[in-house]
């Protein structure tokens, strides 16, 4: 069956990059750790009424502010022994940055080595852990054939429904590596904010409809895969100007399809 091609290969990365790939989900798991431990820090000081700043600042430049209340249990009074626990959270808290700098570090590294992360960060609003982690998925480009294949394997395309007569699209099938169908779509929004050709894109399929915002980023997050898949295939670097003369082409098909 195999040498008659009724089988299709499986692709088996490297054990490189199988580590690699382990090293950026590590990465994730340790923000979603610091993000649950700094909830546990605000509930500590919702629960006894005392107010502190909701922003980011809180992390930083606030930081002294959240330790003027930390006491080591063995130093708490019967009615404060939230002290301790706040202590003991912001000890984690200062354990797990440490971990993250020093693995973000070594993913930055790794990412200024590989051309293929560095020709995937010239995309508009896609940052290093969105590349570093498009690389990794990917690795071969030549095992797809063609852009729909790359937005099934992210989960980007939406699931069909038949049963006789009926055929209908549902949401999108979210198979494939989860983090960077995540990482995908904040890039999307970010990309937004940046880039002429993104805000385009999203502005003509969500219409400018409150209802059709979430659509159209995960559209453009799709269209963001393929870009980056198409890069890497072709050993090409983004060319915005590219993209304008694809919008502009697909502008007057549609309007000769119109007129037609």
């Amino acid at each position: 069956m195999a040498a008659s091609k009724e089988l299709n290969p499986v692709h088996m990365p490297t054990p490189e990059k199988r580590e690699w790939r382990s090293l950026i989900k590590f990465r994730k798991s340790l923000v979603h750790r610091v993000t649950r431990v700094r909830c546990s820090i605000r509930s500590l000081f919702v629960n006894h009424g005392i107010t502190i700043d909701r922003t980011v600042k809180l992390w930083a430049s606030g930081r002294e502010s959240l330790n003027e209340f930390r006491k080591p249990i063995e130093q708490c009074l019967s009615n404060e022994f939230w002290k301790g626990q706040l202590d003991a959270e912001l000890t984690q808290l200062d354990a797990i940055g440490l971990h993250l700098t020093s693995i973000e570090k070594k993913l930055d590294e790794i990412g200024k080595k590989d051309p293929r992360v560095v020709r995937v960060m010239t995309i508009d609003g896609v940052g290093p852990r969105t590349a570093e982690a498009l690389v990794a998925a990917i690795d071969d480009p030549h095992r797809f054939d063609n852009a729909r294949q790359v937005s099934a394997y992210f989960g980007l395309v939406p699931k069909q429904y038949q049963s006789g007569e009926t055929d209908r699209n549902g949401r999108i099938s979210k198979r494939g590596p989860s983090l960077v169908r995540t990482l995908l779509v904040q890039a999307a929004w970010s990309a937004v904010r940046h880039s002429e050709w993104a805000k385009s894109v999203y502005e003509r399929i969500s219409g400018k409809q409150k209802t059709r915002k979430k659509k159209a980023a995960i559209a453009l997050a799709r269209k963001i895969a393929v870009v980056a898949w198409a890069l890497l295939r072709d050993e090409t670097n983004w060319d915005p100007k590219v993209m304008e003369r694809i919008k502009i082409l697909g502008k007057k098909k549609s309007t000769e399809a119109t007129k037609s």
